[in-house]
């Protein structure tokens, strides 16, 4: 099998500088080989590249090693969105790579797939706004149930109180946004927050997405990938 095929023995490396949260993984197959991921602040552009170094020394491995590379597409910050795009197109065009984008809010939501059959995934906006998206469980991976939003705490507790179907809200749930969902009363007795450990990304789990659809992604497309962004509707 080769990196076309998206294989066993394809190597990759997953980048996620999507927001403040971020991430390296490192796969070979179905073989997670190295991973990291923190809180930036804002930092990915000093952060990334000296993970992905780190995940290389201790694999063994170096970028000539690589078959294939994954980004994290967005939505999310547009500085960390294009500090990930540009790096990810420079390992893949210098290389003749295939890279492969995943939007961010999937990722979150195909992370806990398993802990739910419909999952509500956030990540920050900036000026107290949050991307949203809603996913459902499927054949082992997720689909997307109506499209993204941008809301604001209040129209995010109008939207989970609303909720016909149970759910788990997951994503960056950091203590202001938790509190400002809980300032109003209970939570929706439909819904379920995720573990505060459960908000940092990992991305290796971006990785498996990339993996599944690299059959048929050329190395000439690295170049028209764009980055998600999202902007509120009025």
């Amino acid at each position: 099998m080769t990196a076309a095929d998206g294989g066993p023995g394809v190597t990759l490396l997953a980048l996620d500088t999507a927001t403040a949260s971020g991430g390296v993984a490192l796969v070979r197959g179905t073989v997670v080989l190295a991973e990291e991921a923190w809180q930036s602040g804002g930092r990915q552009t000093a952060t990334v590249l000296p993970a992905a170094a780190r995940l290389w020394e201790r694999a063994g491995l170096s970028p000539g090693d690589l078959d294939a590379v994954a980004v994290s597409l967005g939505p999310g910050s547009y500085t960390g969105l294009r500090v990930g795009l540009s790096l990810a197109k420079g390992f893949a065009l210098a290389r003749g790579l295939p890279l492969v984008g995943v939007p961010t809010l999937e990722a979150i939501a195909y992370q806990h797939r398993e802990a739910s059959p419909r999952v509500c995934a956030v990540v920050a906006a900036g000026r107290g706004m949050y991307h949203v998206g809603t996913f459902v469980r499927r054949r082992g991976g997720v689909v997307q149930e109506g499209g993204y939003a941008v809301l604001d705490p209040a129209e995010l507790a109008a939207r989970l109180a609303a909720a016909t179907r149970p759910a788990l809200l997951c994503g960056e749930l950091y203590p202001d946004l938790v509190a400002s969902l809980r300032a109003g009363g209970p939570p929706a007795p439909r819904v379920r927050f995720a573990t505060p450990a459960a908000a940092l990304r990992r991305p290796a789990f971006l990785a498996e997405l990339a993996l599944a659809r690299l059959g048929g992604v050329r190395p000439a497309d690295a170049a028209a990938l764009q980055p998600l962004y999202l902007r509120r509707t009025p």
